[in-house]
């Protein structure tokens, strides 16, 4: 127990650094370059820090360094909403601008559903109009997150949580490593876009250079696309983690609530149903009775780390 809590221990210290520490350290000195890498600026900055006393000079990188950790404690707060941001979730309350973007989408699963395209109906978008979202990423992540209702009536939101508790540790590892690669790529992609828009708003207050605050802006809006492109094929890796996670191991978790695991697709479907309306409503019509002496057949391997 001890190794694996080491284990997760560690990978949560290298997802910190990489997708909030080193972002947000970084973050300040992309603003402030195209103005300080001008006319000596810079040279200038540092004559001023080697003229203060040693004492000055430690309070400050000290000082320094607790606001980058706190500010990065925040951003690896947020990964869940910087997804969904990208996911689109925040135009789907701008009236008429949401939802014009996913009947967008839905018009464009359509014309490759014409064509015979399943690969690309299968990887990039839901299967009702009703959960397309008004992203591509948004979609392929949604796809990804329905994809065991529509098959198999158990719904990833909410058996996920539960089924994490049976996962192997190399299951866990492969999953959690995928949704890290899809966080960083959009951690690049939203520095991007701060770090272009904040060093051409930077150069505007400052009275400068109005040409290159505008090519500083457009580079920033353009890596930030790259990195949106590159987390697009991290979101479809992350996706066939979850997809595969629950066909493998979603029975297990029938067979350790004590529910009959059923032998059809049909009567797969009519489970997962009951549990559905266990969990949100309190009902237990067709749930398993049960006495102290029972003991679950599937033994829990691990408790969730992450």
């Amino acid at each position: 127990m001890q190794d694996l809590i080491n284990r997760a221990a560690g990978l949560l210290e290298r997802r910190f650094l990489k997708n909030a520490f080193l972002p947000v350290l970084l973050l300040p000195l992309a603003v402030y370059a195209p103005w300080g890498l001008r006319e000596s600026r810079l040279e200038m900055l540092i004559g001023t820090w080697s003229r203060q006393d040693l004492i000055a000079q430690v309070l400050q990188v000290a000082l320094a360094f607790a606001l980058v950790w706190f500010t990065a404690a925040i951003v690896a707060s947020q990964w869940r909403n910087i997804i969904r941001l990208y996911e689109g979730y925040p135009l789907m309350r701008i009236a008429g601008v949401g939802q014009a973007c996913a009947s967008w989408y839905w018009r464009r699963a359509q014309k490759f559903e014409n064509v015979g395209d399943r690969w690309r109906l299968y990887y990039d978008f839901p299967a009702t109009s009703h959960d397309c979202l008004p992203t591509r990423l948004g979609n392929i992540i949604r796809a990804a997150e329905r994809y065991s209702y529509y098959r198999y009536g158990a719904d990833t939101i909410v058996v996920w949580p539960r089924l994490y508790h049976l996962l192997e540790r190399d299951v866990v590892d492969d999953v959690e490593d995928a949704r890290a690669s899809l966080e960083f790529l959009l951690v690049v992609s939203l520095w991007f876009v701060m770090a272009g828009w904040g060093g051409a708003i930077f150069l505007a207050f400052a009275g400068d250079s109005m040409a290159l605050a505008i090519v500083w802006s457009l580079g920033g809006t353009f890596g930030a696309y790259l990195a949106y492109l590159s987390a697009i094929r991290a979101a479809v890796e992350y996706g066939e983690q979850l997809r595969s996670t629950m066909e493998l191991y979603r029975l297990q978790l029938l067979e350790h609530l004590r529910i009959p695991v059923p032998t059809t697709v049909k009567g797969e479907r009519a489970a997962w149903e009951r549990f559905a309306d266990f969990v949100g409503a309190g009902d237990d019509e067709g749930m398993p009775s049960y006495s102290k002496h029972d003991e679950p057949s599937v033994i829990v391997r691990i408790a969730p780390l992450l």
